[in-house]
């Protein structure tokens, strides 16, 4: 368990659901004015300091629920309400978004740019509508987390990772904006991952204190030949961006060769600097499925 979760959790999943409501009034033509201030309702909501430092207090991986909690008050917090049907898919759409976004990370690190592109696409959104009132707050925020995160190991960052697919392990809900954009899969409701080698089911990532990037090798003794040709996913828009904002069609192009969507294997590993103990040296395996 990783105490550190609760921001990457509450931030992550909150400014998804920001990207859901400000296409949602866009959509709707509803006018500037009430736009900007249904905005910066919600984001000042979120970013308040009080709530902003318990954010970032150490505590135990948070549940679902209490996330699900935190984005209901988001969106009901300004004039605009919704509830029943409609905050349920609300908060499926952001935890879809966010969970994809996960699995798609192949570094440790991408959590973080992840992060980071969301609080920075909440900043651009506000000087898209003509207000920047909140827009130091947003840059606070984003050097509280950069104070926090940057030093983490690859380990620690892992596992913070790990703790976030438990948390959102049993998510497994078809999301409209995700099955047209090519993102996931009709008939399962599984995400459509990017290839990580055309030859290769899968990589090994292996980590030292020396490089924190890591250096990636071929996951041997599997050879995608022996495989059914399939299509992984090309899609180039970096991870935590705004999907819902003129979303781009996917690049479903071919590797030259092919490998099934559910037999890709990730795997981590931390180069230990001295004879191992429990928290020596962290090892993870993810697959996709």
């Amino acid at each position: 368990m990783s105490k550190e979760v609760a921001p990457l959790l509450y931030i992550n999943l909150c400014a998804e659901t920001v990207y859901v409501i400000e296409q949602r009034l866009r959509a709707q033509n509803i006018s500037s004015d009430k736009t900007v201030s249904i905005l910066n309702d919600m984001i000042g909501y979120l970013f308040l300091a009080s709530r902003v430092r318990e954010m970032f207090e150490p505590q135990g991986t948070p549940t679902l629920s209490a996330a699900k909690s935190l984005m209901q008050s988001l969106v009901n917090c300004s004039v605009m309400k919704v509830t029943g049907d409609s905050m349920s898919k609300l908060c499926d759409l952001a935890i879809m978004a966010f969970k994809f976004q996960i699995m798609c990370s192949s570094r440790v690190d991408q959590l973080l740019e992840i992060t980071r592109q969301h609080l920075n696409t909440i900043g651009a959104i506000l000087k898209q509508h003509g207000d920047t009132r909140l827009g130091s707050r947003v840059t606070e925020v984003l050097s509280l987390f950069d104070n926090t995160y940057s030093g983490r190991t690859p380990g620690e960052l892992h596992r913070m990772r790990q703790c976030l697919l438990q948390v959102l392990q049993e998510q497994r809900i078809k999301v409209s904006v995700l099955l047209d954009l090519g993102l996931q899969i009709k008939e399962s409701a599984a995400f459509t991952l990017p290839s990580p080698w055309a030859s290769h089911v899968g990589r090994v990532t292996i980590y030292d204190e020396a490089d924190k990037n890591g250096r990636q090798e071929q996951l041997q003794g599997l050879d995608a030949s022996e495989l059914a040709g399939g299509r992984f996913l090309d899609y180039s828009v970096p991870l935590g961006s705004n999907l819902f904002a003129s979303p781009k069609a996917p690049d479903s192009k071919a590797p030259d060769r092919l490998v099934l969507p559910g037999n890709h294997v990730d795997v981590h590993l931390l180069a230990p600097v001295r004879p191992p103990d429990i928290d020596g040296a962290h090892f993870g395996v993810v697959l996709v499925d």
